[in-house]
């Protein structure tokens, strides 16, 4: 129940991201020039530029998340086969004392 209504909430949120995207380029249609030091960008409109930023920014916080939450998950598994095996371990030792 509650995952599903998480997912509710995340579309929800991404559909008023894609309005917001819309209608920001919408109305900053001004084409401008992006200087990077010595080379100068063919002009493209405002929200090009400044959603094109936000895209890249998305994209190398997936990346660099990506690989965070991999060692956090094969941090768990290990933590769960250590408990696993203390457990077993105790309850050989139980046996062998009966």
């Amino acid at each position: 129940m509650m995952q599903r209504l998480f997912k509710v909430l995340m579309w929800l949120f991404l559909l008023c991201v894609f309005l917001f995207s819309v209608i920001f380029s919408f109305f900053n249609t001004q084409s401008v020039v992006v200087s990077l030091g010595f080379i100068d960008v063919a002009p493209l409109p405002l929200a090009v530029w400044i959603l094109g930023a936000f895209a890249c920014g998305g994209i190398l916080g997936l990346v660099l998340t990506a690989g965070s939450l991999r060692s956090l998950r094969a941090r768990r598994e290990s933590n769960k086969l250590h408990s696993k095996i203390a457990d077993l371990e105790a309850r050989l030792a139980k046996s062998n004392q009966d």
